[in-house]
């Protein structure tokens, strides 16, 4: 959950985060020093349950971060209490999940995105306006490598 978080608190985004959901108690507690430093006043509640989470009535969406098998149980219920989902990627962890995500959102009338990396980031943006103005000409080959710290 650590880019999400992080994202929110220096996008500054007009959201607050009830809740503060892991396994890892560690992980919430570096999470809430995020949000408490100077983003909301009030605390998030921490959880290490999910079911708390999609059970407040508070709760307008909910983030997945969560190995990917957790992603389409989760989304499901979440959509059937009556949540928006941001899904990191993949969307589901067997391919018969993916249709379950598409009825239920249907069903239960919820948007539902699934995440990939810099999918919306503003130097993806870029690129995409250079492309399609043809100002960087005509692409022959594209190159793609990561070189991240985990």
């Amino acid at each position: 959950m650590t880019q999400h978080v992080r994202g929110l608190v220096e996008r500054r985004e007009a959201v607050s985060l009830a809740w503060l959901c892991d396994v890892d108690p560690a992980q919430i507690d570096r999470m809430d020093k995020l949000v408490s430093r100077d983003f909301q006043a009030a605390p998030a509640k921490r959880t290490a349950r999910y079911e708390e989470v999609i059970e407040d009535k508070g709760v307008d969406a909910v983030i997945i971060a969560t190995p990917h098998h957790w992603h389409a149980p989760i989304a499901l219920r979440a959509m059937e209490a009556g949540k928006d989902c941001y899904i990191e990627k993949p969307i589901s962890h067997a391919f018969n999940e993916g249709p379950l995500i598409i009825a239920a959102a249907k069903k239960y009338g919820r948007v539902v995105q699934q995440g990939s990396q810099m999918r919306s980031s503003p130097v993806t943006e870029k690129a995409e306006k250079l492309l399609r103005e043809g100002i960087i000409g005509e692409v022959k080959v594209a190159r793609a490598w990561t070189a991240e710290t985990r």
